[in-house]
């Protein structure tokens, strides 16, 4: 190996750790940033609910599963819709997919 080879090794190697310290100070940040978020909505006294680009519930609070009287079980991955009245769901779907095609989010609900 050439010692110009070498030395170009080395400083993307450097590089390569530098971008490797940064992900992971990223990383922390945004689990404290989850922590804060989980902190917040456990003390709500709404129901709070997140969901997935295809309304898939990700996220819900304990006074959400009280409400409407489910276990973690029955919505974990499951669709929003399920917690939605009927009158609400087609619009919901019909926003959903345009979510999906466009990629520009609007107020669904």
């Amino acid at each position: 190996m050439s010692r110009e080879t070498e030395l170009q090794l080395r400083d993307e190697i450097v590089e390569m750790k530098k971008e490797i310290k940064k992900c992971n100070k990223t990383k922390i940040a945004l689990k404290k940033s989850e922590e804060r978020f989980k902190t917040v909505a456990e003390s709500a006294t709404d129901g709070i609910v997140t969901t997935d680009d295809n309304g898939n519930i990700l996220f819900f609070n304990k006074i959400l599963k009280t409400l409407f009287g489910y276990s973690t079980e029955e919505l974990s991955g499951k669709s929003l819709t399920m917690l939605m009245p009927d009158k609400f769901r087609k619009g919901y779907l019909n926003e959903l997919e345009n979510y999906k095609k466009s990629m520009k989010y609007k107020n669904m609900i």
